[in-house]
């Protein structure tokens, strides 16, 4: 073969044939159809590929024979020649014209009938209706489906503005509709960094917390929609730059009522076990020593013990200011030889929990000037072993008035919850006289889900 000669060339050339993986093309849906942008140019040049792909030589993996190929070749160049003659821009105003119309119909059924013609299902007490499950899960999925398709709805106007391509499709991870908010004060805010923190799925979702956590146990009125991103607390960060967007629209009405409509379909979702909370379920328990057991905990002195519960006849508990029911951990009367006492109160939470913001009153009335007195709330697992624990120091006197110790204590997988007082006596004076100690509030924030 002469060396000028095409095929010595074709046979010298380094050149590799572009193949087409069938494992990883087949994965796509076969029958899910979408709307793409392409311009003339861009579908001819798809178009002067397609007979390659027809080849068998240019697949790996595929089971298909030359004419199913062949099939498959034709049925692409026929979509490539067949298009529906629209603009994207287009698109977009019949659908900024859908949502234009649905709001105004939800306008017109709220001013038919108020919340309930708007949405039957939609509480109108409080956001959370009467607490249940169903109805905290319905909060918590019309809070995510709020703020993402307000931020859908804002990513793509500001991309739009800044000149970036983008394709404006709302995906929305669960099932139940909603009319994305609309636009106004957050327009102001749209710049890169901004544009940046609203795909932030992270700062998205502890925004959708924060709204949840004010909504919950709120009255149903425009005014606690607005205020519901105001204590955020948020240091500057994604999280703060998404608040302050989200926060500038939400006195829009119909925005209230977008949310209203939502919340209500949401229940009926949530009635159905579909839920889509980003959101970690907590509840805040406090033992008064009203009840000693409940659903979620029982509570009882260790052994050995001399803690009581103070009945409300006793004159001396309700003569210090002090509130009944509570826990009388320690007492004494001078002469009677006691040096002091230890008492511990355990709450059960029945099983393991997350635990966090762990906490207890105590109160001192005493005769004297030197009692020591101890404080350790302590919280412990399943087999008693100490998960964490916070401690007074040894000396540090006593306290004549109700105040908290924790606030702060956390720990996962918990099982027990341990208040223990130490108290030493210490009289100054040969006059009979008491010296007791209580603790009441026993207060602490389980994760339920």
């Amino acid at each position: 073969m002469q060396p000028s000669s095409e095929n010595y060339s074709l046979l010298k050339k380094r050149w590799r044939a572009i193949t087409y993986n069938w494992d990883t093309l087949s994965s796509y849906h076969p029958n899910r159809f979408r709307l793409y942008c392409l311009s003339d140019f861009q579908v001819a040049w798809l178009q002067s590929n397609v007979a390659y792909m027809a080849w068998k030589t240019r697949w790996s993996n595929c089971p298909c024979s030359p004419a199913e190929l062949g099939t498959m070749a034709s049925e692409l160049e026929e979509a490539l020649m067949n298009c529906i003659d629209i603009n994207p821009w287009q698109i977009e105003f019949s659908y900024e014209q859908a949502v234009s119309n649905a709001l105004e119909a939800m306008q017109d059924r709220y001013n038919l009938g108020g919340i309930t013609e708007l949405n039957p299902n939609t509480p109108t007490d409080f956001y959370d209706g009467d607490g249940s499950q169903q109805r905290i899960d319905a909060l918590c999925m019309a809070c995510n489906l709020y703020v993402k398709s307000y931020a859908m709805n804002w990513t793509a106007t500001a991309k739009r503005m800044l000149g970036d391509s983008i394709i404006t499709t709302l995906v929305l991870s669960s099932a139940s509709a909603i009319i994305p908010a609309l636009l106004q004060a957050g327009i102001s805010y749209i710049n890169a960094i901004a544009v940046q923190a609203m795909d932030d799925e992270q700062a998205l979702e502890a925004v959708i917390c924060c709204m949840k956590d004010a909504l919950t146990g709120a009255d149903v009125t425009q005014q606690n929609f607005i205020q519901s991103l105001d204590n955020c607390n948020f240091a500057p960060s994604n999280e703060e730059i998404v608040r302050s967007i989200l926060a500038s629209d939400l006195g829009l009405f119909k925005n209230w009522l977008s949310f209203l409509d939502s919340l209500g379909n949401s229940f009926v979702l949530a009635e159905n076990g579909v839920t889509d909370c980003p959101c970690v379920a907590t509840r805040t328990i406090v033992v008064t020593f009203d009840q000693l057991q409940s659903n979620d905990f029982s509570v009882y002195a260790l052994p050995p013990s001399l803690a009581t519960i103070v009945e409300n006849y006793e004159l001396q508990s309700i003569q210090q200011g002090n509130p009944t029911p509570s826990a009388k951990m320690a007492y004494g009367t001078f002469g009677d030889g006691k040096e002091g006492f230890t008492t511990t109160i355990r709450v059960d939470l029945l099983a393991s929990y997350n635990v966090s913001n762990a906490s207890f009153e105590y109160f001192f009335y005493r005769y004297g000037t030197s009692n020591v007195v101890n404080r350790t709330l302590t919280l412990r697992d399943n087999q008693l072993n100490v998960v964490s624990q916070l401690q007074s120091s040894a000396n540090d006197g006593i306290q004549s008035t109700w105040t908290v110790w924790g606030g702060t204590l956390a720990g996962q997988n918990v099982r027990y919850i341990d208040c223990l007082m130490a108290l030493s006596l210490n009289p100054p004076s040969p006059t009979p006289a008491n010296t007791m100690a209580w603790i009441d509030n026993i207060t602490f924030t389980k994760e339920t889900a």
